[in-house]
């Protein structure tokens, strides 16, 4: 039974590898929105607050290429073995990555929110939008907290 649990990490090889592809295609989502963009600006085409709403998806979707990176290299750690990477890169348990993911959420929130405010259709909507951001976004920094208080982190 032992020699069985101990193979049977390598079932996280699923996950990361898929983590580490869906980085790969995020990267190049950014990269091809990117050149659109590029070639949008030269044509004139696009409007200002376009542009801004453009740019925050870019950066959004970098972010999230970044993360499934971090979270790849992270399970990889915590299941097959020690990487050559930056220690802030690193994980030492399933809590940490857990708070990284919140702290990425938090930030695609933010990006969405900027999004809305520049698209500014419906003021009442965009205050709402911003008051279920705050919230969310107070749990998930709560749940931070408690976790490091907890000795999880």
């Amino acid at each position: 039974m032992k020699q069985i649990f101990e193979k049977s990490r390598f079932v996280s090889l699923i996950a990361i590898v898929s983590l580490l592809a869906s980085s790969v295609v995020a990267f190049f989502m950014a990269a091809s929105k990117t050149v659109y963009l590029c070639i949008s600006l030269v044509e004139g085409s696009e409007s200002q607050s376009m542009t801004i709403v453009r740019f925050i998806q870019i950066i959004d979707i970098s972010f999230i290429a970044t993360a499934l990176y971090i979270f790849s290299a992270g399970l990889y750690e915590l299941f097959i073995g020690k990487l050559e990477i930056p220690a802030w890169m690193s994980s030492s348990n399933i809590y940490e990555l857990e708070a990284k993911l919140a702290n990425l959420i938090i930030l695609i929130m933010a990006g969405k929110f900027l999004e809305n405010l520049v698209a500014w259709e419906d003021p009442q909507g965009t205050m709402f939008f911003a008051i279920a951001i705050a919230i969310i976004s107070s749990v998930l920094i709560a749940f931070g907290m408690m976790g490091k208080k907890n000795g999880q982190s």
